[in-house]
C-alpha cells in the first residue's frame, strides 16, 4: 500500500471515529486534506459522499485517454492498486451495502 493510501485508510477510519470531522471533509475536503498530508493536485476538485445502508454512490472513473493495454486490463479487472493514476489522491475502493473492498 502506497503512503497516500496509507492516509486515506487512517481518514476514513477518522471519519468512522469522529462524526464533527467527517462533516468537515465533506463540507471542505481541500482544506482537511492538506490538514492530514494529502496533497490534492492542482486544478483537481475533490468531493466526498457517505455512503448509508439506503443509498450507495459508484464512481464512474474517467475514460482512459488512450487504449489500455491487456496487462492494464488485467490489473483493472483484478483491482490492483490505482496509485499511478493521474489524479488519484486515494484508493480504489468497491463498495457493497454495509462493506468496503479497498486496493
Amino acid at each position: 500500500m502506497d503512503e497516500n493510501a496509507k492516509k486515506m485508510a487512517k481518514l476514513m477510519a477518522k471519519c468512522w471515529a469522529d462524526e464533527k470531522f467527517k462533516k468537515e471533509l465533506i463540507a471542505d475536503p481541500a482544506r482537511v486534506l492538506k490538514e492530514q498530508g494529502i496533497e490534492v493536485p492542482a486544478g483537481l476538485k475533490v468531493s466526498f459522499h457517505e455512503n448509508t445502508e439506503k443509498e450507495a454512490h459508484i464512481i464512474i472513473p474517467p475514460k482512459p485517454s488512450a487504449e489500455l493495454s491487456d496487462e492494464q486490463l488485467d490489473k483493472v479487472a483484478g483491482g490492483a492498486n490505482c496509485s499511478n493514476t493521474v489524479g488519484t489522491i486515494g484508493c480504489a475502493c468497491i463498495v457493497t451495502i454495509g462493506t468496503v473492498y479497498c486496493t
